[in-house]
């Protein structure tokens, strides 16, 4: 008997989505920003992938691109490029985050405390 296809996934992920900001606007600014950078980093592995194809045959079809699969070295700049990509698109995000800690922590240096603790009090 053959085997059974696995069953379908869900189109949605169960449980709740992270949030890494006070805002949920920024949150959704930075999901969208990580599906773009995601797009992005593979269209830049295609393009990779033709200019090698063209540099080592002088010729392409679109089933060389497919069938491309990249060598030790070549992943490996790939992947350094990519994690360059990351740094650079994140950049603002963090930068962000680390200014937020950074009032918190001057706050807290400063003997100010923050709504929710007067709140709590």
């Amino acid at each position: 008997m053959p085997d059974a296809p696995p069953p379908p996934l869900p189109r949605r992920p169960k449980g709740r989505r992270p949030y890494y900001f006070d805002d949920p606007a920024i949150d959704q600014l930075y999901s969208a920003h990580l599906a773009l950078a995601t797009e992005l980093a593979v269209a830049l592995d295609r393009l990779d992938a033709l200019e090698r194809v063209l540099e080592t045959d002088g010729h392409l079809k679109r089933d060389d691109v497919e069938q491309y699969r990249p060598g030790e070295q070549a992943a490996a700049e790939r992947a350094e490029k990519r994690a360059r990509l990351v740094e650079r698109l994140l950049r603002p995000f963090v930068d962000y985050r680390e200014s937020l800690f950074a009032r918190a922590r001057e706050r807290e240096d400063h003997g100010m405390v923050n709504d929710e603790d007067e709140a709590g009090s």
